[in-house]
């Protein structure tokens, strides 16, 4: 458990904890307000966010949940992040579930974190950029691939911009 707040006079001081079965209908309720559905799909990939491993960050005050990570290790041994969401922005919660599953990473001998974000998710792309990650790949086309095997993913996304490709960012651990 990690004790984490921004420091400001108004910021929510939170503790990340593992994701265990007392979060996970809420994991699978968010997942459904966030992504239309259940589950989510990246590079041909299902994947069914309440199911996997995970942190989520609690107010401390109000035992509120205020933040969810979800990750899987893939055939690779490379960690993916499936999954980030902060329900508060802009008060290190998405920066302190990062850090969360970094350090496991490491603890578990794991060079490499990845995820794949949509072209369209330009506070992501800043976000992730800011933390170390780099872009590796460009998969052009790709959510068309995704829209087959969930038709629900909307054609625009963030600031009206049309949701085409999949961008792969990684940070090395060492």
């Amino acid at each position: 458990m990690t004790r984490c707040g921004s420091g400001g006079a108004a910021a929510a001081d939170f503790v990340i904890e593992p994701l265990s079965g007392d979060f996970r209908e809420r994991v699978k309720r968010r997942t459904y307000e966030l992504f239309g559905g259940e589950i989510v799909v990246s590079r041909g990939n299902i994947f069914e966010p309440a199911s996997l491993s995970g942190f989520v960050a609690i107010q401390k005050a109000d035992s509120k949940l205020v933040g969810i990570l979800t990750y899987r290790v893939d055939s690779s041994s490379k960690l993916e992040v499936v999954t980030l969401d902060a329900l508060e922005q802009f008060k290190g919660i998405g920066s302190a579930l990062m850090k969360a599953v970094e350090e496991l990473a490491v603890q578990e001998g794991i060079a490499t974190v990845y995820l794949i974000t949509t072209n369209d998710n330009i506070e992501a792309l800043r976000f992730y950029q800011r933390r170390g990650y780099r872009m590796v790949e460009l998969h052009p086309g790709a959510v068309e691939s995704s829209r087959l095997l969930k038709p629900t993913i909307p054609k625009f996304g963030s600031f009206g911009i049309e949701i085409l490709d999949e961008i792969v960012l990684e940070k090395k651990l060492s």
